[in-house]
């Protein structure tokens, strides 16, 4: 026979089972809302690698080894910015399968 204080670790222990999974599913969502807000000119980076001739992965770092570590303008920070960005979502992006 179970007495109070099992009774009381088998509640607390399932009261703590179901905040772990309140706080996953907020970090997943928080985790999907960055994603998202981000983006602050959208598309913009892809015409350039478009422009440029390479894809988007490919032109970014490119973008980086160029300009990492050197004195920038206004403009080559936003593309640095831009390029790094790009290279954190294809570590996001769906791996293929063939």
């Amino acid at each position: 026979m179970l007495y109070k204080k099992e009774y009381f670790k088998i509640i607390i222990n399932f009261f703590i089972l179901y905040l772990k999974r309140l706080i996953i599913i907020y970090m997943v969502k928080k985790d999907k809302d960055f994603m998202s807000k981000a983006v602050k000119r959208p598309g913009v980076f892809a015409a350039k690698a478009k422009r440029a001739g390479k894809s988007t992965s490919a032109y970014a770092t490119q973008v980086v080894s160029k300009l990492k570590g050197k004195t920038k303008t206004a403009a080559d920070r936003r593309l640095l910015k831009q390029a790094t960005l790009a290279k954190t979502f294809a570590k996001y992006r769906p791996k293929k399968k063939y």
